[in-house]
């Protein structure tokens, strides 16, 4: 019924212009999500690894990610013993997030979930054999801080149980920050102050 209305007035130009404003309104929402869903898998390079840090009412979120060659040493389905103790211990190293990052202990942070995303081996294409040349290590943590106020600092440790780590990015967001920090072993901190 409004668009009888619409086409019935006098305004049909600016009426034709809000139709094209909303369309293309939509037309770029559809693209910008489309390209988040894009841009949201990182860059798969061995020695790197993503870390995503967002703070808020005392919930801490964490997530992990990385090339499995640098977390379990190999990027295959395990074939051997040897393999498969591997992934099973990275499994339980990566299982306990509290030795993992390490917090003020005025902040009283205590990990409460943990959802570790299973690997997917990549297969050629008709044969169904594992071919695996980019299979990721996926970890959230999920912590509750009684004292966020604080939390100023994070003490990242997985370069102590990791095979090769060279760099992790972390990217930190809290209700008064945003920033990207690259992390190597000899700089593990990550700072949740404001500059």
């Amino acid at each position: 019924m409004f668009r009888w209305r619409c086409f019935r007035t006098a305004a049909v130009p600016l009426c034709h212009a809000a139709m094209l404003c909303l369309a293309a309104v939509l037309c770029f929402a559809a693209i910008d999500s489309e390209a988040g869903e894009f841009r949201s898998r990182p860059p798969h390079v061995h020695g790197s690894a993503t870390l995503d840090i967002a703070l808020q009412d005392g919930r801490l979120d964490i997530e992990f990610e990385s090339p499995a060659i640098n977390v379990v040493g190999f990027e295959h389905e395990p074939a051997t013993a040897e393999e498969r103790a591997a992934l099973s211990q990275a499994n339980r190293t990566f299982d306990g997030g509290d030795p993992l990052f390490v917090s003020p202990a005025g902040a009283a942070c205590k990990q409460t979930s943990v959802t570790r995303t299973p690997i997917t081996y990549e297969h050629d294409g008709d044969d169904e054999k594992p071919n695996a040349p980019h299979a990721n290590y996926e970890v959230a943590y999920r912590f509750t801080c009684k004292h966020p106020d604080k939390l100023d600092w994070i003490e990242v440790q997985l370069f102590e149980v990791t095979r090769g780590m060279q760099k992790i990015t972390a990217t930190v967001v809290t209700p008064g920050i945003q920033r990207q920090t690259d992390l190597t072993a000899g700089h593990t901190r990550v700072s949740l102050l404001p500059d």
